[in-house]
């Protein structure tokens, strides 16, 4: 126990004449029930953050890329999307055979982009990226797995990027009727594999 704290016990104990003992008892079981609430607050945010990651794989074309676009949307940070592609064999016609011969081209595509709308809560991000498949989909009928362009496009393009749109301070229902979606296609993207998150201190749900 820090000796700020041991002061502040000693103090709150003279004062009230309440005994020592019992200042300190009741000040460690409150910090025990705050590191009980913080600790499965953690883990039911990796159970969600897991989710989302799981859900959004494919649609994003790898684990990695999902979970870049979770992790980048709650904790403002770089988004990085990358795809990869391969094409044709290298022929080995010719007195001097080509670099790679016999193997076939691949081609890197990479997408970044930094979150205009600051650090989204779970629950933010869970709409987020369900208006995201919502509007890819809608766009791309019978699209199974995005290109990085595509979803950068979407969540992060200007004027009407789901996530730009949000940094504009639009609410939500504002942002489905921008992308021509409706309120159930909303609500039926949310329900397809994230499921609710309780977010304690989370109060806007516009």
């Amino acid at each position: 126990m820090r000796w700020k704290n041991v002061l502040s016990i000693v103090a709150v104990s003279t004062l009230l004449g309440v005994p020592l003992q019992s200042v300190a008892h009741n000040d460690d079981h409150k910090r025990n029930d705050h590191e009980q609430h913080a600790k499965k607050k953690a883990e039911r945010d990796a159970q969600f953050e897991a989710k989302l990651i799981a859900h959004y794989t494919v649609l994003a074309g790898s684990a990695a890329n999902a979970t870049s676009l979770v992790q980048g949307l709650h904790n403002d940070t770089l988004v990085t999307l990358t795809s990869t592609t391969t094409g044709d064999v290298v022929p080995c016609s010719g007195r001097i055979p080509m670099p790679g011969c016999g193997e076939a081209k691949t081609v890197t595509v990479t997408e970044t982009f930094t979150p205009p709308t600051g650090k989204l809560k779970y629950k933010q991000v869970a709409i987020a990226l369900a208006l995201m498949e919502a509007k890819l989909k809608d766009l791309n009928p019978g699209l199974v797995t995005a290109t990085p362009v595509q979803i950068k496009t979407v969540l992060a393009g200007v004027p009407n990027g789901i996530l730009t749109m949000r940094a504009a301070k639009k609410s939500w229902s504002q942002i489905v009727r921008s992308l021509d979606l409706s309120i159930h296609t909303m609500q039926v993207n949310a329900r397809k594999g994230e499921g609710k998150h309780n977010d304690d201190d989370d109060d806007d749900d516009d």
